[in-house]
């Protein structure tokens, strides 16, 4: 394509950093965002979220980082990369995607392409985006490009923590207001996606599919958690159940567990928003939801109770708790559930202490073998590689003689655990 495409990433977090650094092997590219620190690390070849390693900083050659907007002026294809979360009512908090397409909106030319990569309810962009960007920029949208600006919708589908499925191998899913805008979106991604790359009929249709790919999970996991919840009252292992149900072949072998984070346990309630501006309100996507709201106070209920079967359910019971990210293998604690159960057992007891790995700032050791305490109850909330390589002997020394061992996953052998899920 002979067109040649300066490109602004605004937002340089779990999704807007990986994409910077592989577009910046291709194409000048100014990576944006409004806090100073992070900035000044990225400078440095340093991400704090331990997701991109030193070397892509050193590939990324055209790439420069920044938190000056005037550095965007010279940009014709802008990327939006910010975090879409919710307020405490679960209503959709647009504040950072309003700020960020305001700030765009007054550095477009006609001819230039804004895309979206933030997880949104359908209609969002054309409907919320589009109208801010024509306001501030005083151009049309989706005319001709003497007097047009453009748009594109092409959802991020990063896995974190996942070291295998990574931006350049994950099928990428891409949209555009017009089909000439389509082609140049594609070559775009062409360059830095070796897996496939699927045009989507329009805008609205990207959307859709991108809020319903982690609706489907929140709705799947919902029921295995509530089926948990079933047969944890039967005395029936939960585990050993999926085990012999999956070897049907056309099971779908979800785990129960906490569920989190600003995707999964986000998504669903900005369909919710958008069905109910229609007239209709979800009933399966709001009872899986629910049900993993209620997950928490389930395990902390089921916790409270094995250590009533020891008569350690007092405050003055020491408890350690392994985890507090929202997932695996990542420092990201936003939404985080096992936090929220962390936080229901610090008010229930005087000492409970914290260890994980890739959460620092919340954990109490800065690695394992500075725990010296003996614990009265352990209970293992995130399955960390970094805990599956700890061995049960070496768990078992930090409680005390009459003590539990609650194990979430499921991660060690049943006959050292006392309590799962």
């Amino acid at each position: 394509m002979k067109k040649k495409f300066n490109i602004g990433v605004i937002g340089l977090g779990y999704v807007g950093l990986p994409l910077a650094l592989k577009l910046g092997k291709f194409f000048n590219v100014v990576g944006y965002d409004t806090s100073n620190i992070k900035v000044k690390n990225l400078k440095k070849g340093i991400d704090i979220n331990k997701e991109v390693k030193k070397k892509e900083f050193r590939l990324s050659k055209k790439l420069i980082f920044t938190t000056d907007k005037k550095l965007l002026q010279k940009c014709n294809v802008y990327i939006i990369t910010v975090p879409t979360p919710i307020f405490k009512n679960k209503r959709p908090d647009l504040r950072l995607i309003k700020n960020a397409t305001e700030a765009i909106a007054k550095l477009i030319a006609p001819g230039d392409i804004v895309i979206y990569e933030s997880t949104v309810y359908p209609g969002l962009t054309e409907e919320y985006c589009v109208p801010i960007l024509k306001k501030f920029s005083k151009l049309d949208y989706n005319l001709d490009k003497k007097n047009s600006f453009f748009c594109g919708y092409c959802p991020e589908r990063i896995n974190f923590g996942d070291k295998k499925r990574k931006i350049g191998n994950i099928n990428k899913l891409i949209s555009g207001s017009n089909n000439q805008i389509l082609k140049e979106i594609y070559f775009i991604y062409s360059k830095i996606i070796n897996a496939r790359i699927i045009k989507t009929q329009s805008i609205i249709v990207a959307e859709a599919a991108k809020i319903i790919e982690n609706i489907q999970r929140d709705v799947n996991i919902g029921l295995i958690n509530e089926l948990a919840m079933i047969f944890d009252k039967m005395k029936i292992n939960t585990q050993e159940v999926l085990k012999a149900a999956s070897t049907k072949w056309n099971f779908l072998n979800f785990k129960p567990g906490l569920v989190g984070g600003h995707c999964i346990g986000i998504d669903p309630y900005y369909l919710n928003y958008k069905s109910k501006k229609m007239g209709i309100v979800p009933k399966i996507i709001l009872a899986g939801r629910n049900v993993n709201e209620e997950t928490v106070n389930f395990i902390y209920k089921k916790f409270l109770s094995l250590l009533q079967s020891k008569k350690l359910n007092t405050n003055k019971s020491k408890i350690l708790a392994l985890g507090c990210t929202f997932k695996e293998n990542i420092s990201d604690i936003r939404n985080s559930k096992a936090l929220e159960l962390i936080y229901k057992l610090k008010k229930k007891f005087q000492k409970v202490d914290v260890y994980d790995p890739h959460a620092q700032k919340f954990s109490n050791f800065t690695n394992f073998t500075k725990i010296k305490l003996k614990y009265d109850a352990i209970i293992l909330l995130v399955k960390h590689n970094d805990f599956k390589n700890i061995e049960i002997k070496k768990l078992k020394k930090l409680t005390k003689k009459n003590s539990i061992i609650f194990d979430l996953h499921s991660l060690y052998p049943k006959k050292y655990i006392d309590g799962t899920f």
